[in-house]
């Protein structure tokens, strides 16, 4: 078996997440050994890296309206935001403590695709129970593990409220991002509260105009 063709995609996967996270939390004029982050490129990225991996989920419901500029109605009213999260710990399982909390993690975000939203029938619906619903974030699990195994905090969005919705109002693409950006919202305040997990992602610096740069931008 071709070691190259098995092996260099996967490192190419966590060489990018690496390079991406650098630059959202970097911004610009912030060399990279300005923060202590502990996150290193494998040989073989399929591989367990060395930290234990923790896992906690947020659930906030009906959290927010996305309104197009200008416009009063809602194009997706009462949007939840929810995600699951796997990060470096010092020992595998649900709310462990974060491994080594005076270092800083990068985080990375993740937002699955237009997907049938309930199972039971299978459909684009948004009316069916939770224990129904199709739980398209929970497909990249196994590379949160992974990512979050090497040194970085992992997050899956459940993107249900914005999933094939179709809104004629906004289109799909902005309410998506826009969606992503209120998880981030909700990890820069996280990163603002001691003792939070949101303390273990890096902070990042301001642009000389003091505007926020990167996730994490602290005043």
């Amino acid at each position: 078996m071709n070691w190259m063709r098995v092996e260099a995609p996967a490192r190419t996967l966590l060489k990018v997440a690496t390079l991406l996270a650098s630059i959202l939390l970097l911004g610009t004029g912030c060399p990279l050994p300005a923060f202590k982050a502990r996150v290193a490129v494998p040989h073989n990225a399929c591989t367990p890296g060395p930290y234990a991996v923790g896992t906690v989920e947020y659930n906030f419901e009906d959290e927010f309206d996305i309104i197009p500029s200008g416009g009063p109605a809602p194009a997706y009213p009462k949007v939840d935001v929810r995600g699951t999260v796997r990060y470096p710990a010092t020992t595998s399982g649900p709310g462990q403590p974060v491994a080594n909390t005076f270092v800083r993690y990068p985080l990375v975000i993740f937002l699955h695709g237009n997907h049938s939203t309930c199972s039971n029938p299978r459909s684009g619906s948004h009316a069916c129970a939770p224990s129904d619903r199709v739980p398209s974030h929970r497909g990249y699990d196994y590379l949160l593990d992974v990512l979050a195994s090497w040194g970085f905090i992992a997050v899956s969005i459940d993107g249900f409220d914005v999933t094939a919705a179709w809104s004629p109002l906004m289109s799909d693409y902005e309410a998506r991002g826009r969606l992503v950006l209120r998880h981030l919202q909700k990890w820069q305040a996280w990163d603002a509260s001691p003792g939070s997990l949101g303390r273990a992602v890096p902070a990042t610096r301001r642009h000389e105009q003091d505007r926020p740069v990167g996730p994490l931008a602290r005043r």
